[in-house]
């Protein structure tokens, strides 16, 4: 079993100074966390999605694989933006079956002794996938949350139980669907619920909707 981190990247002109920190620390920060189970085979993918060039990644980065595409362009919806980046991982990268695939959003600073990662390594022989259902948004349409929302910065699964059905729902999505629904969706079609870790904290900090401070979810 391997762990492939692919860490979501979009490196636009607004803001690109302060982007740029923010992706330095939290990827930097997630290398040393995880490097801390060194028993563990890992690869790290970061996908960046405003096409083919040279950026700080490469320089940054050495001990890490970078990837780029066009997908920025293709839609205004970025959580299918980033489906895209993963789906292209899939069609590009030598994946086994029982492979655990670790999407995480590249600006998202994981915690100290993060207890996302203690249980997805410790528990990968025994679960298939690590999620925290529920939302940041209140869908009022959505009255149970825990079954049809989860946080998509920061899931884990194994490749087999997505690799098919992420190309389906990538064909045949609305523009403006929410991608939360759609993983959510994909995982409880495939996977029953003794085999699914539902997290009560992804462990990270991300910044609060005033971009000035950062909450631990």
């Amino acid at each position: 079993m391997k762990f492939f981190f692919i860490i979501t990247t979009s490196l636009i002109p607004t803001n690109f100074d302060i982007r740029k920190k923010e992706y330095m620390t939290a990827i930097n920060k997630l290398y040393l966390e995880t490097e801390k189970y060194k028993d563990y085979d890992k690869e790290y993918i970061i996908i960046e999605n405003n096409g083919k060039r040279d950026t700080f990644l490469n320089e940054e980065f050495k001990n890490m694989t970078i990837v780029y595409t066009e997908n920025n362009k293709k839609t205004a919806n970025k959580g299918i933006k980033e489906l895209l980046d993963i789906k292209y991982i899939f069609d590009n990268f030598d994946i086994k079956d029982d492979d655990f695939i670790i999407k995480i959003t590249g600006r998202y600073i994981v915690n100290e002794n993060s207890n996302f990662l203690k249980k997805l390594f410790i528990k990968s022989d025994k679960y298939d996938c690590f999620v925290k259902t529920g939302s940041i948004i209140n869908h009022n349409e959505k009255k149970d949350i825990d079954n049809f929302d989860c946080y998509t910065g920061l899931f884990a699964i194994k490749y087999k139980f997505i690799k098919n059905e992420l190309a389906y729902y990538l064909n045949n999505h609305k523009d403006f669907e929410w991608v939360e629904w759609i993983i959510i969706a994909i995982i409880h079609k495939n996977i029953p619920n003794d085999k699914i870790k539902f997290m009560k904290m992804l462990d990270v900090f991300i910044k609060t909707i005033d971009m000035n401070t950062y909450n631990l979810v």
